[in-house]
């Protein structure tokens, strides 16, 4: 899953099942979810530890046995607490999948208007939506024959659980202030998912945010908290940790896909990062 896509553009699950089930732990590339958003639904449930999110700027923390419901289109970032967290996500497009059962489009269209948004914290007190969200994310974990049916089925009673406690809200003019104060920021990540294996400046940045040089970087930081430089070169080392998973070449080569042409550079940032050099990472999580 990339999670630090500025917007994923994947396919979730298979053609027949396009649901995405991602379980994360420690050794999870992903582990630190960087800043990025997605036109799916996401619904993320902590197994263990905790788990300290941000939805849109809104800090959350959450714990074992939490589910937070992240809206499509809202940049969230997650960062665990310690390195005994475990959460799993599951995403998928919530509108194509009511719009398939005609009972569902129907009924689930309060969900589906512009400016609807789902409350992100599931009340752990239904204990019909706690259990029947734990039942969910055991399904898709043991993959028993007819699991599809079951989630499917998980689904559409966890929507109509959020119908019957009115477990959504509508402020067409909130959200609409909200994205548009988000736009310089989306702009800007997606410039750098696309370019990032080239040289990037700050006004490259800038003008993609439609911003003058010395505003975009006040703007940035107060949006994500790191420098735009910094929040590069970690989007770089992010998608490092994954070709050191996926790929057998040589670190130099890892190094210059991602957009560092100086391998010393690289290698001191990746152990400033992760607290391991590429070469150890690499072994330690085989």
């Amino acid at each position: 899953m990339r999670y630090s896509a500025q917007r994923e553009s994947i396919q979730h699950g298979t053609f027949g099942f396009p649901l995405g089930y991602y379980p994360v732990d420690r050794w999870h590339p992903r582990y630190h979810m960087m800043l990025h958003w997605h036109p799916e639904l996401e619904i993320i449930r902590v197994r263990q530890g905790t788990l300290r999110l941000e939805l849109d700027g809104r800090a959350i923390t959450v714990h074992a046995g939490d589910t937070v419901v992240v809206d499509g289109g809202v940049c969230h970032t997650g960062l665990p607490a310690g390195e005994d967290c475990q959460y799993t996500c599951l995403v998928f497009d919530m509108s194509s999948f009511l719009s398939r059962n005609p009972i569902a489009a129907r009924t689930g269209q309060p969900l589906l208007r512009p400016g609807c948004h789902i409350h992100p914290c599931m009340p752990r007190e239904l204990n019909d939506l706690d259990g029947l969200l734990e039942g969910l994310y055991r399904a898709m974990d043991n993959r028993a024959p007819g699991y599809e049916l079951f989630v499917q089925g998980a689904l559409y009673q966890l929507f109509a659980i959020i119908l019957r406690e009115r477990l959504y809200t509508e402020e067409p003019d909130a959200v609409t202030r909200s994205a548009g104060r988000l736009v310089p920021l989306k702009n800007a990540l997606e410039y750098m998912e696309e370019h990032y294996a080239g040289a990037i400046s700050l006004d490259d940045l800038a003008r993609a945010a439609g911003m003058s040089r010395k505003y975009f970087c006040t703007y940035f930081r107060s949006m994500t908290g790191k420098t735009p430089v910094d929040y590069l070169n970690d989007y770089r080392i992010t998608l490092a940790c994954e070709l050191l998973l996926t790929d057998d070449r040589p670190v130099t080569a890892v190094a210059m896909d991602c957009g560092f042409n100086d391998v010393s550079y690289f290698s001191r940032r990746f152990r400033r990062t992760t607290g391991i050099t590429p070469l150890q990472y690499r072994k330690q999580q085989a």
